[in-house]
């Protein structure tokens, strides 16, 4: 007969292992989803900016690591320009993105797979979960961005938190510290994904009207913000210097005008130009991206046409009204309504919208039979938080892949977080595993074409590569400082593990580090060891690499 100090122990024991075996499975259901994905593809960082991000930090830029890089908070990029500095051949940035992404995954699927006692249920769940996230997450596994891990990060801190039963923050050390990272990465991003947080917030309180998860909750969330707000002061102090901080407003103005209000014709504009003094050939550099050629063109110019933009004063090439900048907001809340009701507008968001849409009505549809209330109220409390973000995203008219599939797979991990603690009945387990056969079905039929279309990208960036590694041959081989056209190599990224390349006398005419103290401090270095040194503007035309002389 055993006493109960033994039963405690023996209990204790009992949820450890299973503790453990959850573990052990969610880290092997990451290690096989990755390995898949590296025996058919290439890793590589899916845009020019994670490119640049990764040569100011690893000293590729400059010569010198770098914590400067004004896309990450200040705190995170030279703790990763400090791992640089320590071992310079490791590539820690792309590590850091597929490290974030797969460890991500992994929290989420230990949270789920602590649902049930079954082996067998856990084997089928685990067989989920990489099709699930092959079928809709394989682009973003290849071609890794820093804006999809802060989401991820912001994901698996949801999925935690809905998980908890107790609410402690002991218990929840682990989405703190997911969240602080995630605003480090990408602040936007983070931003963009706290409706999401508030909806799992809220639900937790309407699951346990107390007191008590209404201060747990709110402590959690405090300390979050505690350390926002400090990471937040922290890269203030850091970029407090007059040239960054006039730097940075030339960096809100360029954003504004190239990601939202554009920049309208010339000839049709002529007087507004003329008044502002911005001369025909300094709106072609704008045009063109390549605003650095030119030293007169500063914040102020760029802020002066995002203004005339904003005023409806601006024409269009044929003398009507330009319209690229925002639509009103009745505007963007009826394309949010097609959005949707109308699943063949937009197809690059599926299959994601088709499985959250799957989800909804299962989740609906179990909440009445089985007359659960607060099911249905979490659900309308998702939707009115997730519409949020995405009128936000429809009036600014900037629906971007990136943002938008990160936010379609957070909203999926909420709804099937939420399915797995919906108590079922008999009757109920059809509908619940007819649903999850159906988003098992999209996501095969989704990875068929997602493989093929990968496969084929895969091909295309080679040869985009293979010309712009043709420039680094002759910038690392002949002397000169070299300024490149900037929409010569938008399309250029690099593989996450290929040897680093020397930049450190080249940079790009325009994009969202000119005008920086760091691009100005580089010039200068390079001027002072090479004083008789060229300065070459590059432009890739008719399959071939122009180079031109140019003034100091």
């Amino acid at each position: 007969m055993t006493n109960k100090y033994e039963d405690k122990t023996n209990k204790s024991e009992y949820i450890n292992r299973v503790s453990l075996i959850n573990i052990l499975m969610a880290l092997a259901i990451a290690l096989i989803t990755w390995g898949i994905v590296a025996i058919g593809f290439d890793f590589f960082y899916d845009l020019n900016d994670d490119v640049l991000i990764k040569d100011i930090l690893s000293g590729a830029y400059t010569g010198t690591p770098s914590g400067y890089n004004n896309q990450m908070m200040y705190p995170i990029s030279v703790l990763i320009a400090g791992l640089y500095r320590l071992i310079p051949s490791v590539p820690w940035y792309g590590i850091i993105l597929m490290g974030g992404l797969a460890t991500c995954v992994s929290i989420i699927v230990y949270r789920l797979l602590c649902y049930t006692l079954n082996i067998w249920i856990k084997l089928a769940m685990s067989v989920f979960a990489i099709v699930f996230i092959l079928g809709v997450y394989l682009d973003e596994i290849t071609n890794m961005t820093y804006t999809v891990v802060s989401a991820m990060l912001a994901t698996a801190a949801c999925v935690w938190v809905l998980t908890d039963n107790n609410l402690r923050l002991r218990d929840n050390i682990v989405p703190i510290v997911l969240c602080i990272i995630s605003f480090n990465i990408r602040s936007e991003m983070f931003l963009l994904m706290c409706p999401y947080m508030a909806a799992v917030t809220i639900i937790k309180f309407i699951f346990d009207l107390s007191k008590k998860s209404l201060r747990n909750l709110s402590i959690i969330a405090t300390v979050i913000l505690a350390g926002i707000v400090i990471t937040f002061l922290i890269d203030t102090i850091a970029y407090s210097g007059s040239e960054w901080r006039e730097y940075r407003r030339l960096f809100d103005a360029r954003t504004e005008v190239y990601d939202f209000t554009g920049i309208p014709e010339y000839d049709t504009n002529e007087d507004f130009y003329e008044s502002e003094g911005i001369t025909r050939e300094q709106w072609q550099l704008l045009v063109d991206y390549n605003y650095a050629l030119d030293e007169n063109i500063t914040a102020d110019t760029l802020e002066k046409i995002a203004s005339y933009v904003r005023s409806g004063e601006a024409k269009d090439a044929n003398g009507n009204p330009y319209t690229r900048a925002n639509v009103g907001i009745k505007t963007a809340i009826g394309q949010y309504i097609r959005s949707i009701v109308d699943f063949t507008a937009e197809p690059m968001y599926m299959p994601l919208r088709l499985i959250v849409t799957l989800l909804f009505i299962a989740l609906i549809i179990l909440s009445v039979l089985s007359r659960r209330g607060d099911t249905l109220v979490g659900l309308a409390v998702v939707f009115l938080c997730r519409s949020v973000p995405w009128i936000y995203f429809y009036y600014s008219g900037r629906p971007v892949e990136r943002l938008s599939h990160p936010m379609f797979f957070i909203e999926a991990a909420i709804l099937l977080t939420m399915l797995c603690q919906t108590k079922i009945g008999r009757l109920d387990k059809g509908l619940v595993y007819l649903t999850l056969i159906l988003i098992l079905v999209l996501c095969v039929v989704n990875l068929k074409t997602e493989w093929s279309e990968t496969d084929w990208q895969m091909r295309e960036r080679e040869e985009v590569n293979a010309s712009y590694e043709k420039l680094c041959e002759h910038t690392t081989t002949t002397e000169g400082y070299y300024l490149i056209d900037v929409y010569s190599t938008v399309d250029y990224t690099e593989k996450v593990f290929a040897p680093q390349v020397d930049k450190s006398n080249q940079m790009l005419a325009g994009g969202w580090m000119a005008g920086s103290p760091l691009d100005a401090k580089k010039e200068k270095d390079y001027e002072l060891a090479h004083p008789d040194a060229a300065r070459v503007f590059v432009v890739y035309d008719r399959n071939r690499w122009n180079y031109s002389e140019i003034a100091r």
